[in-house]
């Protein structure tokens, strides 16, 4: 390994211990899946191999996945190949949306009224109602949104429902939905993105591991996240500069890491398809 690749794999992961089975879905849903899908074990074995991650971490973490119907196995000869199964795909699609997810607005100090709950909204015929607000209190909840339909059922359950102004929502709400340390780790990896983009990897395998761990780094931090009460990030939240900063990374090691994807990567039937996904497009 290169001393450019250690360090820029060292920035991207910092003090995080790589788990195989997650940076081999990771690895699937972004540079396999939108090629055929399926890709042999020494392929995977390659790969994983620049991000210190031997040949035996892998085939454990296949096992589980397999188990855990994550993917699917097929032997062809000697060879073996793995796919991402339905549960897998599915899973790794909803993650997409919001992983490659274009600009969007967020921190809309603007907004007029939150809805405060308080009573019992888990009693109404709303299944998803608790999982988009903030808890406040033990029986109450701050949502950024409510439909005319969802406050019909919580007066129907005699909830009570109060309105707030974005500028009388104290701080302690809003830090637990923008907590600090994210804020941190969002500037981390945006710096950490424009370091390597001005010192690209002179190789293809390199490039495509680099994409994949900025990929894999940019999942975990946006999915350990909820997303849905953007209403209440402050104006100067970091997510939009990093998305950038990932976007910019991605697009210029992805012509050599789905060159050496073209070249070096096998399916069952010989050589990856073509990309499906103009990289492109991602981000966009």
């Amino acid at each position: 390994m290169s001393i450019q690749l250690a360090g820029a794999l060292k920035q991207l992961s910092g003090e995080n211990s790589l788990k195989a089975w997650s940076v081999i879905i990771t690895f699937f849903g972004d540079s396999v899946a939108p090629r055929g899908g399926a890709i042999s074990t020494t392929t995977v074995q390659t790969v994983m191999a620049t991000l210190n991650i031997g040949a035996g971490a892998v085939r454990t973490a296949f096992s589980r996945l397999a188990k855990d119907g994550w993917v699917t196995r097929q032997k062809v000869g000697r060879n073996t190949y793995y796919s991402l199964s339905d549960t897998g795909q599915a899973s790794f699609s909803v993650a997409e949306a919001v992983i490659y997810a274009g600009p969007s607005t967020v921190g809309n100090v603007n907004t007029v009224n939150f809805f405060l709950v308080t009573g019992c909204p888990q009693k109404t015929k709303i299944n998803d109602l608790n999982n988009n607000g903030i808890k406040v209190t033990k029986d109450s909840y701050l949502y950024t949104f409510l439909s005319p339909q969802q406050i019909n059922n919580l007066h129907t359950a005699q909830a009570l429902i109060s309105t707030v102004k974005r500028a009388d929502v104290p701080q302690w709400i809003v830090d637990k939905v923008a907590p600090p340390s994210v804020a941190n780790h969002y500037k981390h990896l945006q710096k950490t993105a424009d370091t390597i983009s001005v010192n690209l990897p002179e190789d293809s395998l390199s490039a495509l591991a680099i994409r994949t761990l900025l990929i894999h780094e940019w999942r975990r931090l946006l999915l350990r996240r909820d997303q849905s009460n953007s209403a209440l990030l402050p104006a100067d939240w970091p997510y939009q500069d990093c998305r950038q900063s990932v976007s910019n990374l991605y697009q210029l090691l992805s012509p050599a890491a789905e060159s050496w994807l073209d070249t070096e990567a096998l399916s069952p039937d010989g050589a990856l398809v073509k990309s499906a996904i103009a990289t492109p497009q991602r981000f966009g």
